[in-house]
């Protein structure tokens, strides 16, 4: 859940809901991509009333056409070539109802996902930044992967790895119950307790003064994003347990220090950070089971597969299953998440963070990012004869 949410309202420049398509074309004439043949007005190119698409837009690439960028509020769009595994690819990005910033963003990531080399992403807004890890651990791609941002409710991993490496050394037991409340005492002094606005509460969390176990407040942290069960666990176990969490997950830069919602704390400097780097390290320290016990890591990554807000899954053609864990604030939209293809023992992870894109923009841009790292693994995998990650 949000602690500030988005109101969704699109920009000055938007004449509808964001739509971004993206197609590349190889040089033994494969064509892939996402909404691909999804069609545009032609408007962009100076053909108005014509229909445009990414694969019209790519193939024209080859034939004569130059790379550029162009277009307007109604319909941007970014054509290029890139090589990959030694053979020329043209790249087709559509975007309608994206700002020129935005639309720039999107292409850019997207470009990184499929090729590499790309430039990095700036510290500035608006900005896009992933880690992709093979099913084996090892980069993928990455664009600005190290740039630390708000975290949001991806910062509910690492109190949900906290509460688990508990369990597992025999110091918390998630049948223990504790009382539910929805107000909590904020870490100022003076300040008084807080509590949520009607969009950042749980409706379905039990009622104040009524039993909850920590186990039911995990479930809810991670497949709803309850603000009430995270603060009750943070509560149980300590903001230093977080921060160990992390530590022992290799996600150096992600830190939490204040309850959710506690916007005096905030004020005062308290925060919730973490790179794409980190969400990734942690996301792939869950798949792997490098710190959790089996048990404790195959419960976390089935809350995870139950999460009800997923974005980066909405762009996969070609996963057997996954799960995730998103987290946005006005402004901000994260996910980070593992899925896996056929005949794969390990999931691959993405984590794709997003600051400064409008609302609809952003999640297109996920889901296209995600589409073009799954193309990705699933080419690499080809190329190699068998699915990456099929022993440790």
């Amino acid at each position: 859940m949000s602690e500030r949410p988005d109101s969704g309202v699109h920009g000055p420049y938007s004449d509808g809901v964001p739509v971004l398509s993206w197609c590349g074309i190889g040089a033994d004439g494969e064509v892939f991509g996402r909404g691909a043949d999804r069609p545009f007005d032609g408007g962009a190119l100076g053909r108005p009333g014509e229909t445009l698409t990414a694969r019209a837009l790519a193939a024209s690439l080859g034939d004569g056409a130059e790379p550029g960028t162009g277009g307007d509020g109604g319909v941007r769009f970014h054509a290029s070539r890139a090589v990959a595994d030694g053979q020329e690819v043209r790249l087709a990005v559509i975007a309608r109802a994206f700002s020129a910033a935005d639309a720039a963003e999107a292409a850019a990531a997207i470009s990184a996902a499929l090729f590499g080399g790309s430039a990095p992403a700036e510290r500035g807004e608006p900005a896009v930044t992933f880690r992709a890890l093979d099913a084996d651990g090892g980069i993928l791609a990455e664009r600005g992967p190290e740039l630390v941002r708000y975290a949001a409710s991806t910062i509910k991993l690492g109190v949900a790895v906290a509460a688990l490496l508990a369990v597992d050394r025999g110091v918390l037991d998630l049948s223990e119950t504790v009382v539910s409340r929805h107000r909590f005492p904020s870490a100022i002094p003076g300040a008084g307790d807080f509590g949520f606005t009607p969009d950042e509460v749980d409706a379905g969390f039990p009622a104040d003064g009524a039993p909850v176990t920590l186990g039911e407040c995990l479930a809810r942290m991670i497949e709803v994003s309850s603000n009430e069960g995270t603060n009750l666990l943070v509560r149980r176990l300590g903001l230093p347990a977080v921060a160990e969490a992390f530590a022992a997950t290799g996600a150096r830069t992600a830190r939490m220090t204040r309850l959710i919602g506690d916007y005096a704390a905030r004020d005062a400097g308290e925060t919730h950070e973490a790179s794409a780097a980190d969400l990734a390290a942690v996301m792939r320290t869950i798949v792997a089971g490098d710190a959790l016990s089996a048990a404790s890591a195959g419960l976390l990554a089935a809350h995870l597969a139950r999460q009800r807000f997923p974005v980066i899954a909405d762009g996969l053609d070609e996963s057997d299953d996954w799960g995730s864990k998103s987290g946005w604030v006005t402004g901000i939209r994260h996910d980070v998440a593992w899925f896996r293809h056929g005949g794969q023992q390990r999931p691959s992870v993405l984590a794709v963070c997003t600051a400064g894109l409008e609302t609809s923009a952003a999640l297109e841009t996920i889901r296209a990012v995600g589409s073009a790292v799954e193309h990705r693994i699933l080419r690499e995998s080809r190329a190699a004869g068998a699915l990456l990650g099929t022993g440790r």
